[in-house]
This record gives C-alpha cells, sequence and structure tokens, in this order.
C-alpha cells in the first residue's frame, strides 16, 4: 500500500529554487537555529520524476486471501480432523501473541475459533482448527469479514498496522464438516422362540440399529449378551454399510435365563464401527425390544417312567391292549419332532426266548414336564 512522501531537505548553502521551477516554502527552525528549505515539485511533474526528486515513498503490507490448505478426501471433516487456513499477504508481517491473533471460521451456524500453528511472521500465517463433536456444516466453511479476533498484524519493515477487517472467504463446498457421531435407535431380538423360550441349538438373532448408515472394519465387533447369570458373545452377520448390524448367538447346553435376556449399555464391544465421514459411532445401546425371552438349554433329567394302563387281574397285557407309559421330567420339555419310547417285551407265549424290543409313540406332553407314549 503506498503511504505517501517524505520530503526531502534542500542541503545547507544550495541555491533556493526559483519561482517558476517549484513552489517555495520555508521550515520552522531547525534544532540548531538554522532554516532549511524543501522543494515542493510542481504539479506537472511526472509521479516517477517526484518520487526521484521530492522524496522516498513509502509502502507497507496488504492482506491478499485466504487459502484453506487441508485436504478433506471426500470433501468432509469428521470428528479429530484438522482444518487449516493460511493467510496470505503480499509483503512479511508479524502477528501479535499478546493478545493472540486467532481467526474465527464460520461452520453451519457455529463460530469457531483457529490458531496460529508455526511461525507467527511471514507472508503466510497458517491457523489450525480441530473439528469437535456436533461440528455440522453442510453447505461449506466461510470466513466471514472482521474474522480475525485477539491481536492484530503489523508490517515486519515499518511496523506500521496492517488492515485486515475486509478479509474474507465464501463459503467452500469442497470443505464441509460432519461432526455428529451416528448412535444406536433401537436393540431388537428379530426371531422369536417357540412359547416364547429359546432352547439348545436355537439361533438368537439380535438387529442393533443406527440414526444412519455405518461401516464395519475388518476388525469385526460382536454384541455381548445376558443370557442368565453368564455373558454371552453374538458374532457380526451382516449390515456393513446399512443402517442395522446383525448379531447371532447360538444356544449351547446349561444356558438358562428365566427372567430374560439383556444387554448392557456397553454390550457393543470390539471392531471399529464409523459412519461414512469416518466418526466413529456413539456404542450406548438402549434396552433390548422385546424383553423377557427365556433361555433353557439344561438338560432335563427323568424323574419316573409309570405304566399308567391296567393290564387286568391277571397282570398281563392280551392282544390290542394298549401299554401306555408317561415319562415324568423334572421341569417342563418341549418335543419337536415324533419321538418314541423302546420297550422291552418278555417271552412271547413262552415260544420266543428272550426280551423283545417294541416302540411306544409319542401321544402328548409338549411344553408339560410330563409326556405320554402308547
Amino acid at each position: 500500500m503506498f503511504r505517501g512522501f517524505r520530503l526531502a531537505p534542500h542541503a545547507e548553502g544550495e541555491p533556493r529554487p526559483s519561482a517558476g521551477s517549484a513552489s517555495v516554502s520555508e521550515s520552522a527552525a531547525s534544532p540548531r537555529g538554522k532554516r532549511s528549505w524543501y522543494r515542493v515539485l510542481p504539479l506537472r511533474l511526472s509521479l516517477v520524476v517526484a518520487f526521484a526528486l521530492a522524496g522516498e515513498a513509502a509502502w507497507g503490507a496488504d492482506f491478499v486471501r485466504f487459502e484453506i490448505v487441508s485436504d478433506p478426501g471426500d470433501g468432509w471433516y469428521a470428528v479429530d480432523e484438522t482444518i487449516e487456513v493460511r493467510a496470505v499477504f503480499d509483503s512479511a508481517v508479524q502477528a501479535s501473541t499478546a493478545p493472540a491473533t486467532t481467526l474465527s471460521l464460520t461452520i453451519g451456524d457455529m463460530q469457531r475459533t483457529a490458531s496460529i500453528v508455526g511461525d507467527n511472521q511471514g507472508t503466510t500465517i497458517e491457523f489450525h482448527y480441530q473439528v469437535q463433536e456436533d461440528d455440522n456444516d453442510t453447505d461449506g466453511i466461510e470466513i466471514v469479514a472482521g474474522a480475525f479476533q485477539g491481536g492484530d498484524f503489523s508490517d515486519t519493515a515499518d511496523g506500521t498496522i496492517v488492515s485486515v477487517s475486509g478479509a474474507a472467504l465464501p463459503r467452500q463446498d469442497n470443505h464441509r464438516v460432519d461432526g455428529v457421531r451416528q448412535e444406536v435407535t433401537a436393540v431388537k431380538l428379530v426371531n422369536a422362540p417357540r412359547s416364547g423360550t429359546y432352547i439348545r441349538g436355537d439361533n438368537i438373532d439380535v438387529a442393533v440399529e443406527f440414526d444412519g448408515r455405518v461401516h464395519v472394519s475388518a476388525e469385526r465387533p460382536h454384541l455381548r449378551l445376558s443370557i442368565g447369570s453368564r455373558p454371552r458373545d453374538a458374532r457380526f452377520i451382516s449390515g456393513d454399510r446399512t443402517d442395522t448390524l446383525l448379531f447371532r448367538y447360538r444356544v449351547q447346553d446349561d444356558d438358562l435365563d428365566e427372567d430374560g435376556i439383556t444387554v448392557e449399555p456397553g454390550a457393543l464391544q470390539d471392531g471399529t464401527i464409523t459412519d461414512p465421514v469416518g466418526n466413529t459411532v456413539l456404542r450406548t445401546l438402549v434396552d433390548l425390544d422385546p424383553a423377557g425371552r427365556l433361555v433353557n438349554a439344561v438338560s432335563q433329567r427323568v424323574l419316573s417312567v409309570l405304566l399308567t394302563t391296567d393290564p387286568g387281574s391277571d397282570n398281563t397285557y392280551g392282544i390290542d391292549d394298549f401299554i401306555e407309559v408317561e415319562v415324568e421330567f423334572d421341569d417342563v420339555v418341549r418335543v419337536s419332532g415324533a419321538p418314541e419310547l423302546v420297550l422291552s417285551l418278555g417271552p412271547n407265549g413262552g415260544t420266543r426266548p428272550g426280551p423283545q424290543s417294541q416302540r411306544a409313540d409319542y401321544v402328548s406332553g409338549d411344553e408339560t414336564d410330563t409326556l405320554l407314549f402308547r
């Protein structure tokens, strides 16, 4: 910036210029009591001649532009990523440190403060801001006039203050911010067991739903279920790059939960789960839905086996008589398929020595503690 002229005095004894070639003025007395004469150039002289004859021109630093030099890759900054901005001047300046000179960035509807990183003097001064959780700007970062805060900039050559009040940068749509982490909205049991109880060999499938799409790393997460007093890990099955992750656990012998399966808030463990811009998701879980699903894979013990049909006074079953047998267990059992009960019968009329095996068919008793065979 051009700041003006410094008038050059005549050397002592030099003849005063004629009025025809220049205007003449007399200064106030010098400290030594002598008078000094100054030349003021006639208006008809060119500016170049004026510089040469009338004195020295004074120039100062000017602000040139802002540059965002960080690369967000896909155009979005995630939590903990750094936004790097350079302020460029046409000659060297120095930013004050007491108070510190900072730069206010417009991120969405919020103002965020970027601080100087590295050297505080030169033709470029660099400012950094680290994206915080919940920062969000879908239109692009902007720097409005008056964004420099705190201290100021001075010209390193003569110390004059540099005007930066109008320094600005319009919205940059290739520099957007998404600091909003995805979070869990629901945890659901997606397959219902018969009669509300999972037994040995059943799959327990649990869907963990987020409020947006998520990405699962090569190191898969797992979901820890509380089955009775025992933790059980459900493995990741599917859902990468969707808003729902599916986990599965297969019920094993001796698993027992008489109150209902639950998940703790921190049950989503290991692996890396991120949103599309790279933010790690919030893993705090909500209550399992529906509640009260039971597990019983404890092997039941047979308490008794009873013949329930009367063979008559001779204690002998004849032709076409039914032999019915009740098998009692120590807890409720569930029947699948068509079980049979093998009966060992004695010699047949004495014509066949040794026991014979006959099969009694299942009749009833599913989901009770007693099964009937005939």
